[in-house]
């Protein structure tokens, strides 16, 4: 990665931007004087457009990229994928089965269904009504992905579907058919002509493995999984880990 020439970073929302329940004014600072120096700040989020990311705004983006697969770039979406109605009955016929908590991400918004909280099996009948009732929801917000809470997740149970399950120590995050972050980012170069060579991330889970396996430059922070630290370029020390990052990116000043 050439650091004099403009850079695209694309940033893990959750854990890894916001920390704490807030962007920091050093995370802040960090991300603006490193746009103003002529690189590009793409928001690379596991989370759908649907969802209400608490923040945000407080970072110029360049662009923002969502649920792995949808991309806006210049305030405009240029790109979005959606799931497909067999896909969407299988995890919910599955999330029913085992009462699990079942998030719905929408295109628009977010639904959220406590299967959990049902003291009994489910019937065929009650299954058949409420895979009804979310595709019917999917034609005027279609689904961009699902996450199911739970923490002893088997993959080898979950349904045979085109879709792409991350397991996560309390819930599994499913994404839609060959959609993940690290995807997600070699279409956006494809659709914008940017240089691989010249992309960098930043990233705290395992949701991000995949941006860390296409881009030449990884930067973990410091709670991040053992797996993701293995394949990471730079790993923080601190909970200030993009600040943290970008100064090592960019020489200007001592990481740590």
């Amino acid at each position: 990665m050439d650091t004099k020439k403009a850079c695209y970073l694309f940033f893990d929302y959750d854990n890894t931007v916001y920390v704490n329940r807030t962007i920091s004014e050093r995370t802040i600072s960090a991300m603006t004087d490193a746009q103003r120096a002529g690189h590009k700040l793409i928001l690379c989020t596991g989370r759908a457009r649907g969802a209400r990311i608490e923040d945000y705004k407080k970072i110029p983006w360049d662009a923002v990229i969502n649920g792995g697969c949808d991309i806006t770039y210049g305030g405009r979406c240029v790109e979005e994928k959606s799931v497909a109605a067999e896909d969407i009955r299988a995890w919910v016929a599955f999330s029913m089965q085992n009462r699990r908590f079942f998030a719905y991400e929408g295109q628009k918004e977010n639904g959220f269904y406590h299967f959990e909280e049902h003291k009994t099996p489910y019937t065929d009948a009650e299954i058949r009504e409420m895979q009804d009732l979310i595709v019917g929801i999917s034609a005027k917000n279609p689904a961009t992905k699902f996450s199911i809470l739970g923490t002893d997740f088997d993959a080898s149970t979950f349904p045979k579907t085109r879709m792409n399950p991350i397991i996560h120590p309390t819930y599994v995050e499913v994404f839609g058919e060959g959609c993940d972050k690290g995807r997600a980012i070699k279409r956006f170069c494809e659709l914008f002509d940017v240089p691989l060579a010249q992309c960098a991330c930043f990233g705290d889970s395992m949701n991000d493995y995949a941006m860390f396996e296409i881009c030449p430059v990884g930067i973990c922070m410091a709670e991040s999984s053992d797996a993701l630290k293995a394949i990471s370029t730079y790993v923080a020390q601190t909970d200030e880990g993009v600040a943290e990052g970008l100064a090592w990116l960019f020489n200007k000043g001592e990481a740590k």
